[in-house]
């Protein structure tokens, strides 16, 4: 599937997904893009993120596969690389309100600029200068910014190596 500018211009100014729970309408997806842009989807994250495997021509759970290969660990909380543009890196966000409740907010990897330590947890600070307050200690929110570079790093390689044009 070729890629395009459309593409980076509709995604690769994506931030972050964060999954909220809405009284009345449920589990929803709140999509935060760089320029501060809010957009609530009325789904749940699984939803959202298969949807945009679609777009991408990808399937999550293979994408899971080969990036448990890629790390050789078996966790759900593994990065998701769609595009150079738009790897979706794993974070807790918030406490489950039931069992099987997804707590997992995914933010681009591209958008990252640092993390803060706060107390209970640590604040990714975003490249737009937006702030997420995260439910993760200093050394776990780390160890997932280095799986997505990790992540991409391999993406590309593998583009590069199949000779596949990309936009980076």
């Amino acid at each position: 599937m070729k890629r395009t500018c459309q593409d980076f211009e509709r995604y690769g100014h994506i931030a972050a997904l964060l999954p909220e729970y809405v009284d009345g309408a449920g589990e929803c997806v709140v999509v935060l893009y760089d320029d501060g842009r809010r957009e609530v989807q009325s789904c749940a994250m699984r939803s959202a993120l298969e949807r945009y495997a679609r777009v991408f021509g990808c399937s999550v759970p293979r994408m899971r596969d080969c990036e448990r290969r890629l790390f050789g660990r078996s966790r759900q909380e593994l990065p998701l690389p769609f595009e150079p543009y738009f790897v979706l890196v794993p974070f807790r966000w918030r406490a489950p309100r039931v069992r099987g409740d997804s707590t997992l907010a995914y933010v681009n990897f591209v958008h990252i600029a640092s993390f803060v330590p706060e107390d209970g947890g640590v604040a990714i600070l975003l490249r737009s200068g937006a702030r997420l307050s995260i439910r993760s200690s200093y050394a776990s929110a780390a160890r997932r910014f280095q799986d997505g570079c990790a992540s991409r790093d391999h993406l590309i390689a593998t583009f590069c190596a199949c000779g596949l044009p990309m936009i980076a």
